[in-house]
């Protein structure tokens, strides 16, 4: 074999090596928070693709030595061991990510079959891991290998749409649940002001509170005017250019984030407001038990805000 065609095997094989590589970092956004069978399958088929791809390595540098039959051989033995556990990374992958998408808060939250469409790439999938068996020639697993990436690329882009749809929900779900923060602030204000209590410091916060939470609301429309008309997909979801679909995430993605900045300084507003409600109910500042009670607990401004909602999500964590 001449050595441009080594190269050649060399440059897309080990291209799709780093890109797989960073796999794990990509899906840790999207895995669902709490432990299941398809996590923890998504955990072991890593750790087996990690060690494919070491024996896969060194085949290739012994190939690169040698150049024999023998380590030809094996180097095709390793390069087809290296792309099945990719394949079975990937599959478990979407496995894990259909769970999330499965979930009953997010029933009926996609206006397409979400679940329909990873289930079709799976079964690409599962047709190329028989061909790949099948294969014995370097230049059929380098098709095998760029047919891996092409489907791969296409599932990555579909399910990170399936996850800004599901973040979107959230940070509206954030935005609704402040509405009735705002009535509790106002009622409480209003049993202090019966009880001849200063109350302008509790109502400077609530009324600053109220504004960014519009203004909150005010940029979410951003995004939602964004997947209104998902550029790059059709209206199952599915991807019609690769290109512009990953332009169209990237707004998405841009547009999400800066909404959730936004939402931390209504957050911080709201634990500014239970520190003045608890000074003027007499309470510590720190515990929000009764300053005279002894035992006291910290924590308690957290564990509310989560009881409320009113921690925002991040864009690793759709709640």
């Amino acid at each position: 074999m001449k050595h441009g065609q080594r190269f050649n095997i060399l440059t897309s094989l080990v291209a799709a090596v780093f890109i797989l590589s960073l796999f794990s970092g990509i899906v840790a956004a999207q895995m669902p928070a709490e432990k299941n069978d398809n996590k923890a399958k998504f955990e072991s088929t890593g750790k087996l693709f990690e060690g494919a791809k070491a024996q896969f390595e060194n085949a290739l540098k012994q190939f690169n030595a040698k150049n024999n039959s023998i380590s030809k051989a094996d180097l095709v033995e390793k390069t087809r061991d290296y792309l099945e556990k990719a394949i079975d990374h990937v599959i478990s992958y979407l496995d894990t990510v259909k769970s999330r998408a499965e979930l009953p808060e997010n029933k009926g939250l996609f206006p397409f079959d979400a679940s329909k469409n990873i289930d079709a790439h799976i079964a690409e999938l599962q047709q190329l891991r028989t061909k790949v068996q099948q294969d014995s020639t370097t230049e059929d697993l380098r098709a095998d290998n760029k047919q891996l990436k092409d489907i791969y690329a296409r599932a990555r882009l579909e399910t990170r749409y399936d996850f800004d749809i599901i973040l979107d929900n959230s940070i509206g779900k954030f935005i609704a649940k402040s509405d009735n923060v705002s009535a509790r602030m106002n009622t409480q204000i209003q049993n202090f002001k019966t009880k001849g209590k200063d109350t302008s410091n509790l109502e400077t916060i609530s009324a600053n509170f109220t504004n960014l939470m519009q203004e909150v609301a005010a940029d979410q429309k951003k995004t939602e005017a964004l997947l209104a008309v998902h550029t790059g997909f059709d209206n199952s979801g599915i991807v019609k250019n690769n290109t512009d679909a990953l332009a169209f995430l990237k707004q998405v993605d841009d547009s999400q984030r800066e909404t959730i900045k936004i939402m931390r300084t209504p957050s911080r507003q709201l634990q500014v407001f239970t520190r003045e409600y608890r000074i003027l109910s007499g309470r510590s500042n720190v515990t929000g038990q009764p300053r005279n009670q002894g035992n006291l607990r910290n924590g308690t401004t957290n564990r509310e805000n989560r009881r409320n909602g009113t921690n925002p999500p991040t864009r690793g964590q759709a709640q």
